[in-house]
C-alpha cells in the first residue's frame, strides 16, 4: 500500500523504480495493478508536463489509462503542468473522486468517458484557469461542491447533453 499520495510536492520527480510487479511508475504517473488486469491511478507526478513527458494526458501518450478503473482521492492535485486530461479511452473508470484535479492552476480541458456516473466534492476545486469539463455520460452524478468554490476558481464551463441530469444541479 501506498498510503494517500506518497510524492505528492516533489517536483523534481521525475521515476520511481518499483521492486515488484504490484505497482508500475510510467510518464510520470504511478499505477497499481490489480490482479485481474485492471489498474488504480495512484498519482500524477507534480513533474509532469515540465520534467517528465508532456502536459497532454491520453491513451496515446499514456497507454496504461485504458486499463484504469479507479483514480486515486487527490490524484491529479496541484499538478500545475497538465493542461489537457482525455480519459475516453478509460472505459472501466466509473468516478472521478475527491480533490482529484484539485488547485491544477493551468488545466484548460478534461475529457470523461461515457462509463463515469459521478463526480465527487471538489473534484475541480482550486484551479485558477477557466477549465472545460466534458461529460459523455447523460446520467452523471454532479457533486454541487464539485468546482470548489468558483469565486476563488477559473470559470468552469461544464459541457453535455442538454437533457441529462446533471444539468438540474
Amino acid at each position: 500500500d501506498t498510503g494517500e499520495l506518497p510524492f505528492f510536492g516533489c517536483t523534481n520527480l521525475t521515476s520511481v523504480g518499483c521492486s515488484n510487479n504490484n505497482f508500475a511508475a510510467n510518464n510520470g504517473i504511478l499505477y497499481q495493478n490489480n490482479t485481474d488486469g485492471s489498474k488504480k491511478l495512484i498519482e500524477c507526478f507534480a513533474s509532469r508536463g515540465g520534467l517528465v513527458g508532456t502536459g497532454t494526458i491520453n491513451t496515446t501518450n499514456d497507454p496504461d489509462l485504458k486499463d484504469v478503473n479507479e483514480i486515486a482521492k487527490g490524484a491529479f492535485s496541484d499538478c500545475d503542468n497538465i493542461r489537457f486530461l482525455d480519459f475516453a479511452g478509460a472505459a472501466s473508470l466509473s468516478t472521478i473522486p475527491e480533490d482529484c484535479f484539485r488547485g491544477s492552476d493551468n488545466l484548460r480541458t478534461i475529457d470523461l468517458p461515457t462509463t463515469v456516473s459521478q463526480v465527487e466534492d471538489n473534484a475541480f476545486a482550486e484551479i485558477a484557469s477557466d477549465v472545460e469539463v466534458i461529460a459523455r455520460n447523460k446520467q452523471v452524478y454532479l457533486s454541487s461542491t464539485a468546482f470548489g468554490n468558483t469565486s476563488l476558481s477559473g470559470q468552469p464551463y461544464y459541457v453535455t447533453y442538454t437533457n441529462a441530469a446533471s444539468r438540474q444541479y
